[in-house]
């Protein structure tokens, strides 16, 4: 059964600057592996109920989710993708006058004008992207929606993996979606909505 919360909303706003509405909806879908004998429940992409906006704590076993979400000053070498400390990827928002949301209801100002690329931080656990081995980040994929900001309905966003530790129960991976290298930005007095973040997990 396929099922999608509202997880999280807000604003980017500026002031003298420009505004982006952001209304995300989220969420973890999974798909099941082939099963050589099928039974007659049915399977495919579906919601999971573990998903959880995670700001920076710990999700609990099996549950995975968004640590963060940044309006980060665009970068053509994409030098986010190095970092794995939040603070890093904060001030370099705040010093640019973009923003950063890590808990579900926000509302943030930044710069107008200011070319920026969207960033997500997410944590993964072993339910949703282990082997029985090793970790496989291939198992986990983002897609984002913002027709204001031209972004089609569910575009893929790129993937870094930030931390990858077998004796760990968790995986860091970063999602950004850089609009074709160029970045973007928003007019004064503009606003956008971001229709939808949408973690997924194939297992």
């Amino acid at each position: 059964m396929r099922r999608e919360e509202t997880f999280f909303s807000g604003k980017l706003k500026a002031g003298i600057i420009s505004s982006v509405l952001v209304g995300v909806v989220c969420g973890l879908v999974v798909m099941a592996n082939v099963d050589l004998n099928p039974v007659s429940e049915v399977r495919g992409w579906q919601m999971i109920d573990d998903w959880k906006w995670l700001g920076e704590g710990d999700p609990g076993a099996g549950a995975s989710g968004i640590l963060e979400v940044f309006f980060i000053n665009h970068s053509a070498t994409n030098a986010y993708t190095s970092f794995n400390t939040s603070a890093t990827l904060e001030g370099w928002c705040t010093a640019a006058g973009l923003g950063y949301a890590e808990a579900d209801d926000f509302n943030l100002e930044i710069s107008y004008d200011v070319v920026f690329d969207i960033v997500v931080k997410v944590r993964v656990n072993k339910t949703h992207c282990w082997n029985g081995t090793a970790f496989i980040d291939a198992y986990v994929r983002m897609n984002i929606t913002s027709t204001d900001l031209g972004i089609s309905a569910d575009s893929a966003m790129e993937k870094a993996v930030l931390y990858n530790n077998t004796g760990q129960d968790f995986i860091w991976l970063m999602f950004y979606y850089d609009f074709s290298d160029s970045g973007t930005s928003i007019s004064r007095d503009e606003t956008a909505d971001i229709t939808s973040i949408k973690l997924e997990a194939y297992y």
